[in-house]
């Protein structure tokens, strides 16, 4: 188990492809999808990818793992890994870093600015982790602000840990938050 002081790397962004499958409103054949991943895939569970819009791509149970992704039981997915740099300098979160990664044309754009947190949670548990200053159209310049801001209901804090156990991802609703603090 690891111990809350212990830094975690950040998820990895890929870009998803649906190759095989139903072609439904859901996820088409050939569209792509680009975000940050909750786990790699693994055989028995479902695959989770965090957009930047906000939105989740939840599959189905994973059947089989392949070397360019995996499969379902109804569809076929190719994983791409999105390359992700550390940008130091002017412009970067509470941690002093902003990731940013490569689009299709070879170009780094800013994805994420990092900022750890606690966060106390109306069941009483504790979570830590980061949150992304730029997880809205203008970002954040501080923490607080997406809490007290921002329009989507839910905050998402990756690298987080709570009751002890590490989570690459957890989305906590901002109704059940009690309060919240910036971690140096």
């Amino acid at each position: 188990m690891e111990s809350d002081s212990k830094e975690r790397e950040f998820a990895r962004r890929v870009r998803i492809r649906k190759v095989w499958g139903s072609d439904d409103d859901v996820m088409p054949i050939d569209e792509v999808r680009e975000g940050w991943e909750r786990h790699r895939p693994e055989a028995g569970r479902r695959y989770y990818v965090f957009q930047d819009n906000g939105r989740v791509l939840r599959t189905g149970i994973i059947q089989r793992v392949t070397l360019r992704g995996f499969e379902t039981e109804n569809s076929k997915y190719e994983i791409e890994e999105v390359p992700v740099r550390q940008a130091v300098g002017r412009g970067t979160g509470p941690l002093g870093v902003t990731l940013e990664a490569q689009d299709k044309q070879g170009k780094f754009q800013r994805v994420c600015r990092p900022a750890k947190v606690k966060i106390r949670c109306a069941d009483g548990s504790t979570v830590v982790g980061h949150v992304n200053l730029s997880c809205e159209r203008d970002g954040f310049d501080r923490v607080s602000e997406i809490f007290t801001e921002g329009e989507k209901p839910f905050i998402v804090v990756f690298n987080a840990t709570s009751r002890g156990k590490g989570e690459n991802v957890l989305i906590i609703n901002k109704a059940h938050i009690i309060w919240a603090s910036p971690e140096d």
